[in-house]
């Protein structure tokens, strides 16, 4: 008998609906009348959709929604951990510029690789990137303003219009990785990206030669970024204690106390073998350690000096402080440190700049306690740019200061500073 008015109940409010939809469809004009009968009708419609939830005509939601599992990832950028070799478009980059009459750095690509080196990684090439797990690599695409581009048959060349001229870079990182859901299959994703852009044509050498190694330097740090909070993590998760374990009373208790103080003194004379065994073994592992980054010792570009000056600067200090490290700890190395200038004043001027800030290093390695017979300056004012232009990228990149290791037979254990 329910299911029957149910059925009935259904097809009441079908045709209800279906009435009130022709009744809303009529093009006629509304008179009082057909105001009234509409009104009925909705009143007719509400009362059997009151119904029809009553008698649960229509199924009912859940309240309570489908558990889903917490999944926790890690940041994209942390995908770029660890990485020793890249791939760089950085031929296609300098020819694709060269086909708009956009002549870039002969030794744009040097640099490139310098920046890279000094990060720990290898610029590779296409075949050598096909023998890299995840084949690594960074793609920049860059576009030009209309008026480099060669115009198709038939159509007029655009004329250069400074007010509308735009020039950009997209960079893309992609990698091999799986997917959690197919993990039989491995897929190429980017995890890693920025763009650039710029409305001033005056100079696009400079400036896509600038925003290349911008973005090469943004993904250096990024990097850096990435193994550093991986070893931070690494060490917070080495230092959370152990969850107590749940005592286990044993029923002779007695016993145990009658063991524990024969033993004493057996145990304190493990404890302090223990002890000094671990404590050897430390000081190995650190030794280890020191050995092993010392093998992967690569040239250090720092920026120490604002222009014109001899001074350090002192927000700079710290970076400096992380080179004399590794100068004391790496004792099978010295080192040649070189001071360069940028080409805004005379080159003679220049050279006596580079010359000063060389014996300023001189000094504060010194104080720090680097023994003078560890390192040799080397001034070279602006003669030795990595960069061509005028821009202050440009003048602050060759405004360095190079750091560069020289392996040794014999290890300097007996310098010591004067």
């Amino acid at each position: 008998m329910k299911k029957t008015k149910n059925k009935t109940l259904f097809f009441t409010l079908t045709s209800a609906l279906l009435l009130n939809v022709a009744i809303s469809a009529n093009t006629q004009a509304e008179t009082p009348e057909s105001k009234s009968n509409m009104s009925e009708t909705n009143k007719e419609i509400s009362q059997l959709l009151a119904d029809a939830r009553k008698n649960n005509l229509y199924q009912q939601c859940g309240k309570e929604p489908l558990p889903v599992q917490k999944e926790d990832y890690k940041k994209n950028f942390m995908s770029l951990r660890g990485l020793t070799g890249i791939y760089v478009n950085i031929d296609d980059i300098i020819k694709g510029a060269k086909t708009r009459d956009i002549i870039l750095a002969d030794n744009l690509k040097q640099t490139v690789i310098d920046k890279l080196k000094a990060a720990g990684m290898t610029l590779l090439n296409k075949e050598e990137i096909k023998l890299i797990q995840g084949q690594p690599e960074l793609s920049v695409f860059a576009s030009y303003p209309k008026h480099l581009s060669k115009p198709k048959e038939g159509e007029p060349a655009m004329q250069f219009n400074s007010a509308c001229c735009l020039a950009s870079t997209w960079t893309s990182f992609q990698q091999g990785a799986k997917v959690l859901r197919d993990p039989t299959t491995s897929f190429r994703l980017s995890t890693w990206g920025e763009g650039h852009s710029t409305s001033d044509c005056s100079n696009l050498t400079e400036w896509y030669q600038g925003t290349v190694l911008k973005t090469i330097e943004n993904f250096i740090e990024t990097k850096v970024k990435a193994d550093t909070e991986y070893e931070k993590e690494k060490k917070s998760a080495s230092q959370k204690k152990p969850a107590d374990k749940p005592e286990i009373k044993d029923k002779n208790t007695h016993e145990k106390k009658d063991t524990k103080t024969k033993n004493d003194t057996s145990k304190k004379v493990d404890q302090t073998h223990s002890t000094q065994k671990a404590s050897t073994s430390n000081k190995l592992a650190v030794k280890n350690s020191e050995k092993s980054s010392c093998d992967i010792l690569t040239p250090e570009f720092l920026e120490l000096f604002d222009s014109d000056e001899s001074a350090i600067n002192v927000k700079k200090i710290a970076s400096l402080d992380k080179v004399i490290k590794v100068i004391k700890n790496c004792t099978r190395y010295n080192f040649i440190i070189e001071t360069h200038s940028d080409a805004r004043s005379e080159i003679e001027y220049n050279k006596k700049l580079s010359i000063e800030r060389a014996e300023t290093l001189k000094d504060y390695l010194y104080k720090q306690g680097v023994h003078q017979s560890r390192f040799t300056t080397k001034a070279f004012g602006e003669t030795k740019p990595l960069l061509k232009g005028s821009s202050d990228l440009v003048h602050i990149t060759n405004r360095r200061v190079v750091v560069k290791p020289i392996l040794i037979d014999e290890p300097n254990n007996d310098k010591k500073s004067n």
